[in-house]
C-alpha cells in the first residue's frame, strides 16, 4: 500500500513538472506571437504615415553600403526576436541523440567496410 502511494505521488510530481514546462513554452510562444503582432502593427502604421524608405517617384534611389548594412542588421535583429529558442534540456537531448546516431552509423559502416574489404582481398588472392 505504501509503495503504491509513493509511485502515484511520483507520477503526480512528474505530471505537474511536465505541465509546468508545457505552460512555460506556451507562455513563451504567446509572447512571441504578441511581439510579432506588435511589430506588424508598427510596420503598418509606419507605411500609413509615409515612413516608407522607397522613393515614390520613378527614379532609382541608391543607398550607400552602410545604409543597406544597417537596414540588414536591423531586420536580422527583428527576425531573431521572433525565434523561439529551445531550452537547455531540449538542446542537450537533441545533441545526445545526434551523437549516438553518428556513433551507431560509423560503427555499422566500419564493420561493413571491414567485411567487404576482407571479401575483396579473399576473392583476388585466388
Amino acid at each position: 500500500m505504501l509503495k503504491k502511494k509513493t509511485e502515484s505521488e511520483k507520477r503526480k510530481k512528474k505530471d505537474s513538472c511536465i505541465n509546468t514546462q508545457v505552460s512555460q513554452q506556451d507562455d513563451h510562444q504567446a509572447k512571441a506571437v504578441q511581439l510579432r503582432e506588435e511589430k506588424k502593427k508598427q510596420y503598418i502604421e509606419s507605411i500609413k504615415s509615409g515612413g516608407s524608405t522607397r522613393p515614390e517617384s520613378g527614379e532609382e534611389h541608391e543607398d550607400s553600403f552602410f545604409d543597406r548594412a544597417s537596414v540588414f542588421f536591423r531586420e536580422v535583429k527583428n527576425e531573431l526576436e521572433k525565434v523561439v529558442w529551445p531550452s537547455k534540456k531540449q538542446t542537450m537531448l537533441s545533441t545526445s541523440v545526434a551523437l549516438v546516431l553518428v556513433i551507431i552509423i560509423s560503427v555499422f559502416l566500419g564493420i561493413a567496410d571491414s567485411i567487404l574489404g576482407w571479401i575483396i582481398s579473399w576473392a583476388f588472392k585466388s
